[in-house]
């Protein structure tokens, strides 16, 4: 089996537009190289998450967290909007990793504190826990 990380700031690394269409196209390539890959072994999608900069509001350079440079959020999107984005991503993404064996998304409970560590914002997607609880995502899909 193989075992493959999948994340959408791999594409904003890539040079990637930060858009939902954008990533929409990544993903989208993701699914037809998983399908490939899977007609020879088992390919499991062993981390993922919906983390992005378009939702974030600012280019976090493909995930480069606070810790390591500081970021200033220039744009926020409205709680309906996020919905979509990450509704739209979720929807997607599971689409592209069942065309192999599974998926493991990257963590239910993460410790960091978003609230009250502003610089953390838009990092709740990383958090399956979070993201349900903002109806980010639908774990009946």
């Amino acid at each position: 089996m193989l075992d493959t990380h999948q994340y959408v700031m791999m594409a904003e690394m890539a040079g990637t537009e930060q858009s939902l269409e954008a990533y929409m196209s990544f993903i989208d390539g993701l699914a037809q190289e998983i399908a490939t890959v899977a007609q020879y072994v088992e390919v499991f999608v062993g981390e993922w998450s919906l983390f992005n900069s378009y939702a974030v509001g600012t280019d976090t350079k493909g995930g480069i967290n606070p810790t390591q440079e500081e970021f200033s959020s220039n744009r926020s999107l409205t709680k309906s909007e996020l919905e979509e984005v990450y509704q739209t991503l979720w929807r997607a993404s599971i689409t592209a990793w069942n065309q192999g064996a599974g998926h493991m998304y990257w963590t239910y409970k993460l410790s960091i504190d978003t609230i009250n560590e502003p610089a953390w914002y838009g990092w709740d997607s990383w958090d399956a826990s979070r993201s349900m609880a903002k109806n980010w995502i639908d774990p009946r899909f």
